[in-house]
């Protein structure tokens, strides 16, 4: 196996022209051309900006906080309508300074006073650098999907691949779905439980004493 980093115009347009058999994307995807099978990952947008930075003080990142902002944005197709449906704004109000095909071009900008950089969040390691990452609120996330070519004649390794990664979904899938109804019988045992003890008074004795232990670690405080 090979694998190659790119924006997802890179990754169709190897896609496209068979460089690639499978494409990681955190796109929509045209079904016209391609087959897609969406993996449980979501990937966080948010802004990459200096520690320095005002907006650092911040835990997340509203709209607002961005209209009068430098911003160092994807020149991907997709994303442009997918963030300014999320900021509120036109491309034309909005002070882009700069566009980037890879985060860490644009981690280069930020690093230097140049603008906040919006995009996925675990790309750049932040760690011991001038950097930090904010995520956006109200949150933003990214579907993943495994792309190919439609009517793509793969090798026999491509095949094993695909064959393999829809069991391992198929899998995950159901232990889920097993996990979550196991989760909804334990809430209704305990609040069938609770409403018991509550109508024979036996709940209230254990609400008052985890109200007194609460108070007694707030007087530590």
């Amino acid at each position: 196996y090979h694998i190659s980093s790119g924006n997802a115009e890179h990754v169709l347009e190897y896609l496209d022209k068979g460089l690639i058999d499978f494409g990681l994307l955190f796109t929509e995807i045209d079904p016209q051309k391609y087959e897609a099978v969406p993996v449980p990952v979501k990937d966080t947008w948010g802004v990459l900006m200096r520690k320095d930075s005002p907006l650092a003080e911040k835990e997340s990142i509203c709209p607002d906080d961005l209209w009068d902002k430098p911003l160092i944005v994807s020149h991907q197709k997709g994303d442009d309508a997918y963030l300014n449906q999320w900021l509120q704004r036109e491309a034309s109000e909005l002070h882009i300074v700069a566009t980037y095909n890879l985060l860490f071009n644009a981690s280069l900008l930020v690093s230097e006073g140049l603008g906040y950089a919006l995009g996925f969040d675990k790309l750049i390691n932040t760690q011991g650098s001038n950097l930090c990452f904010r995520p956006l609120s109200p949150r933003l996330e990214a579907r993943g999907f495994i792309v190919w070519k439609k009517y793509q004649v793969f090798s026999r390794a491509a095949n094993i691949f695909l064959q393999y990664l829809r069991e391992l979904l198929e899998a995950k899938k159901y232990l889920m779905q097993f996990l979550s109804c196991k989760i909804i019988i334990i809430l209704k045992v305990l609040t069938a439980q609770l409403r018991d003890m509550e109508e024979k008074g036996s709940l209230k004795p254990i609400l008052d004493a985890m109200r007194a232990w609460g108070e007694g670690d707030k007087a530590k405080i």
